[in-house]
């Protein structure tokens, strides 16, 4: 499903109205400022745990999209899936990641399901490799990057801390909280109006004034854009690891038509096994199979000194037994097979 652009961007500044909100809400009852604020953080640079993340968005009471992944982090490995309502992975979703290894189901027009797999040969795939916040290390974490974050959540939270409140339930803190339209710092409300303005660019260039003729009600081009409230809700356990963290922003858009768009967007995280959980990949011995020795024999030397000695793919489909089908494995993409 396609998504406007404009909904990413209001997201964004909601997620940064979260973050604001959760740095300071430790301070409300004698709550220490730096408890919560390193559960936040240092769930980016978490290890042997597992991560549940929801996302939804409902437009007029529709529900739009929804969708549920599940992170399962390695100590130097991480595996991912999306899944169901009933928490069961797709299987044709996932990929899996270690120092060397990345392994992805890779889209093709053949009548077979085939993978990828990408090889590393410097063994710096995790800790390199931007794909997400949870391969982030202690070093990122206390970098200046970091700091500044920290001091812009500072900045845009004001006297917000005072919206929030903590309770206690066998060793788990409860922090809850809202902010309104009203309450919100004027750099997001502006924000807001840039979003707005530059969703009208589209339309004086195209001149289309029937609002009906968008397919996307978020697509349309835009009077004004107003978060109407951001509802947190977070658990903290004894230890200082964040167990769960819900957000629900309510916004409501105005196209230039003057038709109101209702719209209700969040996530929620749940964190559990820490430091219990190993990631795995669902392919039976993709570690044993895709060696080293295996891309060096299928790649040639000058491929490992080249600059793109980074990106070494093979591909390959399964065999009956669900494990890897060995002549399948080749260096040519599938679709290039159909040619």
């Amino acid at each position: 499903m396609k998504k406007s652009r404009f909904i990413r961007v209001v997201s964004l500044i909601a997620a940064v109205m979260l973050l604001s909100g959760a740095l300071v809400a430790a301070v409300i009852n004698g709550s220490p400022y730096e408890t919560i604020k390193n559960a936040v953080f240092d769930m980016s640079t978490i290890r042997n745990a597992t991560i549940e993340c929801e996302t939804s968005l409902i437009v007029n009471g529709v529900m739009r999209e929804w969708e549920r992944k599940l992170f399962i982090l390695g100590d130097d490995s991480r595996s991912s899936y999306t899944v169901d309502m009933d928490s069961k992975p797709f299987w044709y979703d996932f990929d899996y990641l270690s120092d060397t290894l990345y392994v992805t189901p890779y889209f093709s027009f053949s009548d077979e399901d085939w993978f990828r797999a990408i090889y590393y040969p410097k063994g710096d795939a995790f800790d390199s490799r931007w794909v997400g916040v949870f391969t982030l290390t202690e070093e990122d974490r206390n970098s200046a990057e970091f700091r500044f974050i920290e001091v812009l959540a500072d900045t845009l939270v004001g006297d917000l801390k005072n919206n929030f409140s903590v309770s206690t339930n066998d060793g788990v803190r409860r922090i809850s909280g809202a902010v309104t339209e009203r309450q919100l710092p004027e750099l997001v409300k502006v924000g807001l109006e840039l979003v707005a303005a530059r969703t009208r660019d589209g339309y004086a260039y195209f001149g289309n004034e029937d609002m009906e003729a968008y397919h996307d009600e978020l697509d349309r081009p835009m009077q004004s854009i107003a978060i109407d409230y951001i509802r947190i809700d977070g658990d903290v356990d004894a230890e200082g690891h964040l167990l769960y963290l819900e957000c629900l922003i309510s916004a409501t858009a105005t196209d230039i038509a003057g038709t109101a768009i209702a719209i209700e967007t969040g996530f929620v995280l749940r964190l559990s096994d820490f430091g219990t959980s190993i990631a795995q990949c669902p392919i039976p011995g993709v570690e044993e199979i895709l060696t080293p020795a295996l891309f060096e024999s299928m790649f040639s030397q000058i491929d490992f000194v080249s600059p793109k000695a980074n990106v070494l793919q093979l591909y390959f489909a399964l065999g009956s037994d669900g494990a890897i089908d060995m002549d399948s494995i080749s260096t040519s993409y599938p679709d290039a097979r159909l040619r």
